[in-house]
């Protein structure tokens, strides 16, 4: 491993430690205060257990760690679990969709690893463009399909409204407004396309756009 790697690793690792405390801190000033205006307790419990993997991950893997699979796994994290829920992004910035936007970075990211999936087990050069595409997409809507069922069961357990406001219908039954989860799930579904669009015009004009390194930092 190069100088600028181990750089590289010790910033990843900083980055979490980072979000650990910040997040640690928000929690602890929580139960302080017993001031919870917009339900992050469990957020920063989250932003805490899932930013000590890339962590986990590095001290597990040494010298042998992906450098992009551990910086892209920190970037997502740092967008979506810590500024997005912690700091709690989705809600002051919802004028500029910032919950779909991540959304759509989650879809592209997901199908990306799907693509990282053919690669590791030797599949992607058996199989022709469209079976490639057909997995790696629907393994993203797999993804977004998970992430929606964990956002529901959250919601029935603990009452929260992740997956939308609890509304009176005209016939006094209690209803969720179900149209921000098919909305993340289209945001999802945006970004799955534009890497498979990405992925087919790659394969149809060999012109990379980021691809060629995508195979070679995967295939490590």
């Amino acid at each position: 491993m190069t100088k600028k790697e181990k750089v590289i690793l010790y910033l990843i690792i900083l980055i979490n430690l980072v979000m650990i405390i910040g997040s640690g801190y928000l929690l602890i000033q929580v139960y302080i205060t017993n001031n919870d205006p917009y339900d992050r307790l469990s957020s920063h419990f989250a932003t805490i257990i899932i930013s000590l993997l890339p962590i986990l991950y590095i001290f597990i893997k040494k010298k042998d760690s992906n450098l992009f699979v551990v910086s892209l796994g920190t970037v997502y994290i740092f967008l979506a679990v810590f500024l997005g829920a912690s700091l709690n992004f989705y809600n002051l910035y919802e004028n500029i969709n910032y919950d779909k936007l991540i959304h759509v970075l989650m879809g592209y990211v997901s199908a990306l690893i799907g693509l990282g999936i053919l690669i590791k087990t030797g599949s992607h050069n058996k199989l022709s463009p469209w079976i490639v595409i057909l997995f790696v997409f629907s393994f993203a809507l797999m993804i977004s399909a998970v992430w929606e069922l964990l956002e529901f069961s959250k919601d029935m357990i603990t009452g929260s409204e992740v997956q939308g406001k609890r509304l009176i219908t005209i016939s006094g039954k209690e209803a969720i407004d179900v149209g921000e989860t098919m909305f993340d799930i289209l945001s999802n579904f945006i970004g799955a396309l534009l890497f498979s669009l990405q992925y087919l015009f790659y394969r149809k004009t060999n012109k990379s756009y980021l691809m060629n390194f995508y195979f070679e930092t995967l295939s490590k």
